[in-house]
């Protein structure tokens, strides 16, 4: 359901920054394409969401497979980002990383500490959207010849009412962390898996306009706080001049 995400995210003017899978977008390129051109961006979530893996491997082994993921969205990156994501180009722009289930080893902190360019980021307004979305599934499918279907426009107003009420849950919590320079974390969501996550995605942005905010990718944030330290830095340059000890 990527189009329906980038729809929905521009029609709240939202940009995202995508913590892909490489071996899930092989044969998404139109995706990934529209990914870029809607001023999104893309960051290493390895190459597939592998329980209880990357954890365990050898620091070495963990490094070939990070740098692997890393080679192929920095080659999406000149093909369809035309080589630059912001002010930075793919060369030198700080590559996102975040670790399958969120769990960090201090091995793989040591590798990734070996590249400055890589930075881990986690999220401080999450909730298990995903355990949600899941559990309203049933709601977005309709019985057809003994079997059941995936056809939402064919659902009963109780269905909808219901899968309705269970996403605005899941954006209420979210924007009760939310917090001016809060990172929001939700998941993908699929036809006929996941697939309230739209809804909690549509019922978050109307949270985040009502407060007057705006959704940014990660290196929107990161050139934002940069300029706001240089403008303080020169401030209290200006400060010192005028009032000198």
């Amino acid at each position: 359901m990527a189009d329906d995400v980038f729809d929905l995210l521009d029609k709240y003017n939202a940009h995202a920054t995508f913590f892909v899978c490489t071996d899930y977008i092989k044969d998404q390129q139109e995706s990934v394409r529209t990914l870029f051109q809607r001023g999104h961006e893309v960051g290493n979530h390895m190459q597939a969401d592998r329980l209880w893996y990357y954890q365990k491997l050898e620091p070495h082994e963990f490094q070939s497979q990070l740098q692997d993921a890393n080679r192929i969205l920095d080659d999406l990156e000149a093909l369809y980002g035309g080589g630059t994501t912001g002010t930075t180009t793919t060369t030198t722009k700080t590559r996102w990383f975040r670790a399958p289930q969120g769990i960090m080893t201090s091995s793989m902190s040591q590798v990734l500490q070996q590249d400055p360019t890589i930075k881990h980021v986690l999220g401080d307004c999450y909730c298990d959207d995903w355990s949600f979305a899941e559990d309203v599934d049933h709601l977005f499918t309709i019985k057809n010849n003994g079997g059941w279907i995936t056809d939402e426009t064919l659902c009963t107003t109780k269905q909808i009412a219901r899968r309705e009420a269970v996403m605005k849950k899941v954006a209420k919590l979210m924007l009760a962390q939310a917090k001016v320079g809060s990172v929001a974390i939700l998941h993908m969501p699929e036809r006929g898996f996941r697939q309230g996550g739209l809804l909690a995605l549509e019922y978050f942005l109307e949270g985040i306009q009502k407060k007057g905010w705006s959704c940014v990718n990660l290196t929107e944030m990161q050139l934002c706080c940069q300029h706001e330290e240089k403008i303080a830095r020169v401030e209290g340059e200006d400060d010192f001049l005028n009032n000198p000890m």
